[in-house]
């Protein structure tokens, strides 16, 4: 974000090669998050159903995760160098209704094994194209939700798995209080103000790039760099 938004190079689902920056203030996220949540609704996601993520540092990536919480949806990130493999074993794990990636990473990683994930209902492509729903459509085409879903502090919001380096991965679970923790540890251990402008380098499909990558830096109000 810069100014009060987010500088993103390459468009909603682009890279970072001969592009134009794009700036996001938190007014625009609050928004398209918001139409992105009632667009979940339409899909048949609801409150406590897992969705997916596998995406880079894109807006659409930070858009989908504050609609997910916004839905009352549980988030489970994955590092988008995964493999097929990798990625089944968690979605078996998790059973997610519904993931949202790009074109690209769909036909190279999901497509393989979507035979084997029955339970995954909905894929939303960002970029568009063939074998799921277009991101940027269904946003045009949502209204912003209402409301926020009511959630205890105890519930919960985010499914982080382990590497599986030493055996089968494992879910670890984060309620939403969880956030708490997120703020007081990067204001304290990284210093992080509002008026700071920030750049996580961390993959959010790993607990530090979410935590320190999209929930932190949210929560305090700063300028972050994706």
């Amino acid at each position: 974000w810069l100014g009060g938004g987010w500088r993103e190079w390459g468009g909603v689902g682009g890279s970072a090669r001969g592009q134009d920056r794009q700036e996001l203030s938190y007014a625009d996220l609050a928004e398209q998050s918001a139409r992105f949540c009632t667009a979940l609704e339409t899909l048949g996601v609801d409150r406590g159903d897992r969705v997916f993520t596998l995406l880079g540092r894109v807006p659409a990536l930070y858009i989908s995760v504050l609609g997910i919480w916004k839905r009352g949806a549980v988030l489970s990130p994955l590092f988008s160098a995964f493999g097929p493999e990798p990625i089944k074993a968690r979605m078996t794990i998790a059973r997610p209704k519904a993931l949202v990636t790009t074109r690209r990473l769909f036909e190279r990683k999901v497509k393989p094994i979507l035979d084997d994930l029955p339970f995954l209902q909905t894929v939303i492509l960002v970029g568009g194209g063939e074998g799921g729903e277009d991101f940027d459509t269904l946003l045009a085409n949502a209204e912003p939700a209402a409301g926020v879903a009511r959630t205890r502090p105890e519930d919960l919001a985010i499914l982080h798995f382990t590497s599986g380096t030493t055996g089968k991965p494992k879910a670890a679970m984060h309620v939403h209080e969880a956030c708490v923790a997120h703020r007081v540890t990067a204001e304290f251990a990284l210093d992080l103000k509002p008026d700071d402008t920030f750049w996580c380098t961390a993959d959010p499909g790993w607990v530090t790039g979410t935590s320190y990558g999209i929930i932190a830096p949210l929560v305090i109000g700063c300028t972050l760099i994706s």
